[in-house]
């Protein structure tokens, strides 16, 4: 679930986490399938770590459904 475009900036994802309109994980797999998408062309990586990304993001919307977030922007992808 991610209601956020994959151009929003760190303070739109955050809000989005807190008001419940996305998760973490939607939020991953969104910034995950854009990069598919346009890596080929612009070659912005040099490694991926997709898996690790995504597993963090499970790892964030469990402590934000137990509420021990690590501060406002756990869940944001970096």
């Amino acid at each position: 679930m991610s209601a956020v475009p994959a151009w929003a900036s760190a303070t739109e994802f955050a809000g989005a986490l807190e008001r419940g309109e996305a998760t973490s994980v939607g939020i991953t797999e969104s910034l995950i399938a854009r990069s598919n998408e346009v890596d080929g062309k612009i070659a912005a990586f040099l490694a991926r770590t997709d898996k690790r990304a995504l597993d963090d993001a499970h790892a964030s919307d469990e402590r934000r459904r137990t509420g021990n977030l690590r501060s406002p922007y756990d869940g944001v992808p970096v």
